[in-house]
């Protein structure tokens, strides 16, 4: 099993740890334990987590020496009404069809924008306040290469913190389940079905989206998801999105087609 290295919480004064309460912080929160009385744990919710993990962060945080909730200015809902639906659009940044996914309209009431614009804006913002009002020496985090490869902003997203550590950083997945079902801990309801798919917000339709995660919403949130779909219209960003992946897959696709030509003549 992997060990964390965690010498720097030592030395440290006011080491603060970015806990979402899924499994990768929840493996962290574990291995700090021996340090919990001087770090602060902070929850902050984006205002689209799911219940059960707002309610299980409360429940676990409650019982941490210091333990604050960070909330995101504003209503989500209205967010998403004024500046778009959270999308993975980067694949479409890419000539003219970024400027048709990012603006077009849907029924003339609907928007998309890239997801690190609202995870940016609802978390990281919020985050960043927080860590200068708290004056932190030290900044943990759950994060694993695996889930960020193409990350370039670690040092922004320290808040300025001089220190930093990333106990689980080179973990594989299976590495984490291993030392959580060495340690037998606990985990919020959206996590214990061990999909691969991320549970932090449930009104992202980017971040690596896959059909679990929109299954995942229908099947435990019924309620949740017709109001994401049908009452506020989701629903109808779909077919916009499609076809204009589509249209993007047929050009590379073409492109494709005429590379294995010319590889065929030249042979």
């Amino acid at each position: 099993m992997r060990k964390m290295y965690l010498d720097l919480i030592e030395e440290a004064e006011r080491p603060i740890f970015f806990c979402s309460f899924g499994k990768d912080s929840s493996a962290v929160l574990h291995g700090i334990m021996p340090w919990i009385k001087k770090i602060m744990v902070v929850f902050v919710d984006c205002g689209g987590m799911y219940p059960d993990t707002v309610d299980w962060a409360k429940k676990m945080g409650g019982k941490l020496p210091k333990f604050m909730i960070v909330n995101a200015a504003g209503d989500i809902w209205e967010d998403i009404a004024k500046k778009g639906w959270s999308v993975d659009v980067e694949i479409a940044a890419i000539g003219r069809h970024s400027n048709l996914m990012m603006t077009e309209e849907v029924a003339n009431r609907h928007k998309v924008r890239p997801w690190t614009e609202c995870t940016m804006e609802r978390f990281w913002i919020p985050a960043y306040a927080f860590s200068e009002m708290y004056r932190a020496d030290l900044f943990i985090s759950g994060e694993k290469y695996l889930d960020r490869p193409y990350a370039t902003d670690w040092g922004y997203r320290t808040h300025g913190t001089a220190n930093a550590i990333r106990p689980i950083f080179d973990w594989t997945d299976d590495e984490v389940w291993e030392y959580i079902d060495a340690n037998g801990i606990q985990l919020p309801m959206t996590y214990q079905g061990r999909q691969g798919d991320r549970r932090d917000c449930f009104l992202c339709f980017g971040h690596g989206l896959t059909v679990g995660r929109v299954r995942y919403l229908k099947d435990n949130y019924p309620g949740l998801f017709e109001k994401v779909f049908h009452e506020k219209g989701f629903a109808e960003v779909v077919p916009v999105m499609v076809k204009h992946f589509t249209e993007l897959l047929s050009v590379w696709t073409d492109v494709k087609n005429l590379l294995g030509e010319s590889n065929g003549k030249a042979g």
